[in-house]
């Protein structure tokens, strides 16, 4: 398990009271603080589940990153229809988030981390449409 550095663990704790776009350079920890606040908030704090929605060749790095931070994810592909457990972190790629919004978007998120946020631009677009119809109470965005 990693521990987070301090400037990690300022941005968790912003993560923790509001939204937030955090856009540091690569490989300054970013999925780290993500993966710490959607923990803090989903199995900690309890305030439900949480969902990650990343680009499609990046959900295999994130769920090794969460298994390296000790939680199991649960994958939600183009078909599958989840009812999320209030204690549960799930990940998926914008384009199941795409097939599945009107299904995903029905429930409360306690937190929702858009990786790689610089896809979400168009208003008019799917993809953005489909990240704006999910009700969450913390909104994280990575870029």
């Amino acid at each position: 398990m990693k521990t987070p550095y301090e400037y990690q663990q300022t941005a968790i704790d912003l993560g923790n009271t509001r939204n937030m776009l955090l856009c540091d350079e690569c490989g300054l920890g970013k999925t780290l603080v993500a993966i710490e606040i959607c923990r803090e908030r989903t199995i900690t704090s309890g305030f439900g589940p949480s969902l990650i929605v990343a680009p499609k060749r990046t959900v295999p790095q994130w769920l090794s990153e969460l298994a390296e931070q000790g939680i199991e994810a649960c994958r939600i592909s183009n078909h599958d229809l989840v009812t999320p457990q209030s204690d549960t972190i799930y990940i998926t790629h914008y384009e199941a988030l795409v097939a599945q919004h009107k299904h995903l978007g029905r429930f409360d998120w306690a937190t929702v981390v858009a990786d790689e946020a610089h896809r979400i631009k168009n208003r008019q677009a799917l993809r953005t449409r489909a990240v704006k119809s999910i009700r969450a109470r913390r909104r994280i965005a990575l870029t």
